[in-house]
C-alpha cells in the first residue's frame, strides 16, 4: 500500500510538473526601450523603438508586437510596432491624441504585457525639449516569478490530497479490523 501511495505521489508530482512546464515553456521576455528622441506632443507622430529579449537573452522578432496607451480617461488605443534593424529591435509610430499623462504598456506577441509606466504628452502649442523629463518607464517583468509560485502550489496541492487519500485508507483499515 504504501508503494502504491509513493508511486502515485511521484506520477501526480511528475505530470503536475511536467504539465505546466509545456504550457509556460518560453513564457517570458524582457522588453528594452530604446531612449525617446523627440519629446512625445500631442497629435505628432512618435517612433519609439524596443526591443524584445526571450528570457532576457534571445531576440524575438514579431509582426504581433503592439505598444498600447491609456489616457486619464481609460481610453486605449493600440499601435503596431513593426521589426526594424538589428533581430528583436522593433519600432511603432505612436500617435497621443491629445496633451497629459498617458500610461502605455508593450504586448509584445504571446507573452505578458510589459508596462512601460507613465509619459507625459505636452499640448502642440507648448512643446518641451527633453524628452528624457517626460517619460518614466518600467522594463522588469513579474512573469517567471509567478509560474514558479504557481508550480510550488500546484506540487503543494497534489502532496496534500495524497497524504489525505493515504490518511483515509488507514483509517478505511482500522475500521474494517
Amino acid at each position: 500500500m504504501r508503494r502504491t501511495l509513493t508511486g502515485l505521489l511521484i506520477f501526480a508530482t511528475a505530470t503536475l510538473l511536467g504539465a505546466t512546464g509545456v504550457a509556460h515553456a518560453g513564457g517570458w521576455a524582457v522588453i528594452t526601450m530604446d531612449p525617446l528622441v523627440d519629446s512625445p506632443v500631442e497629435n505628432q507622430p512618435l517612433s519609439v523603438g524596443f526591443t524584445i529579449l526571450q528570457h532576457g537573452v534571445t531576440p524575438y522578432t514579431t509582426d504581433k508586437a503592439f505598444i498600447i496607451v491609456t489616457d486619464g480617461t481609460g481610453r486605449t488605443e493600440r499601435f503596431a510596432a513593426k521589426p526594424a534593424g538589428q533581430p528583436g529591435h522593433h519600432i511603432a509610430e505612436v500617435t497621443f491624441a491629445g496633451s497629459g499623462v498617458y500610461g502605455w504598456e508593450v504586448q509584445p506577441d504571446w507573452f505578458a504585457m510589459q508596462p512601460l509606466g507613465e509619459v507625459a504628452v505636452a499640448s502642440a502649442t507648448a512643446a518641451p525639449t527633453d524628452a528624457s523629463a517626460n517619460t518614466t518607464t518600467t522594463t522588469t517583468t513579474r512573469e517567471p516569478i509567478a509560474l514558479t509560485l504557481r508550480v510550488l502550489l500546484a506540487v503543494a496541492l497534489a502532496l496534500a490530497i495524497v497524504l489525505v487519500m493515504a490518511e483515509f485508507k488507514t483509517a478505511q483499515r482500522r475500521v474494517t479490523t
